[in-house]
């Protein structure tokens, strides 16, 4: 019976997820729904919510997520291999779209790492 009750509550989540997206854009979600809507690509049949969560505890926030390393992310309960390369292609994706942002062109992802912590090192 729980699992029913359970289904029930999650049924159509990241449906209503997607929607408020088309509806209102990225930041109606807070960070963990952002997270947990990316993680529903790569894990497709499970409920990403305490993931999401678990990644954001250990990290401390959605960007420092992100910018994991791919063994430490492997280091939280529920992250396997293919979740954490899909975190680091999102991650190489939005480094070369801030790339092509700034210098109109795409450059080898090495060099742009570089270039990301030589611009925002303390």
């Amino acid at each position: 019976m729980k699992n029913i009750k359970e289904k029930s509550i999650h049924s159509g989540h990241r449906s209503r997820l997607r929607n408020r997206v088309k509806k209102y854009g990225l930041d109606s979600l807070n960070e963990h729904e952002v997270l947990e809507l990316l993680l529903g690509y790569a894990i497709p049949r499970k409920d990403t919510n305490p993931l999401a969560h678990n990644l954001i505890n250990y990290f401390g926030s959605f960007a420092k997520v992100i910018d994991a390393d791919f063994y430490d992310l492997l280091k939280v309960k529920g992250v396997g291999e293919e979740t954490a390369l899909f975190v680091k292609v999102l991650s190489s994706f939005g480094l070369g779209y801030r790339c092509i942002c700034v210098l109109g062109k795409l450059l080898p992802c090495c060099f742009v790492n570089f270039l990301v912590r030589m611009l925002y090192a303390k």
